[in-house]
């Protein structure tokens, strides 16, 4: 498993994770992921990768995106967790925690 695999597979438990929170769209995940973590991983989650690992998620049945009216013009796409991608999320999430048991981290 290279490098690439394992940092899309922490950034897919980021993104599902912030969704499941609430509703968002592109910008409102950078957004949230800047504030969260004082800049460190956002250069990991660009525009240039979320948004195809969005359109990934969504294909897989993980997320469902709809549009909603902006004031400011074109809609906001948002984007909501499905059952589908709550049941990966917790699938994963107790991976990663079970990574930080074995190497001592939690």
């Amino acid at each position: 498993m290279g490098l690439d695999v394992l940092r899309r597979s922490h950034l897919t438990l980021l993104v599902l994770g912030l969704i499941k929170q609430q509703p968002m769209h592109g910008y409102g995940i950078c957004k949230a992921v800047r504030e969260r973590s004082d800049n460190r991983i956002i250069n990991e989650l660009r525009h240039g990768s979320l948004y195809p690992l969005l359109h990934q998620l969504e294909e897989q049945g993980f997320i469902e995106g709809y549009e909603v009216p902006n004031p400011r013009g074109h809609n906001r796409r948002l984007y909501k967790l499905t059952d589908r991608g709550e049941q990966v999320f917790q699938e994963e999430l107790a991976v990663f925690k079970q990574i930080g048991r074995i190497i001592g981290v939690t």
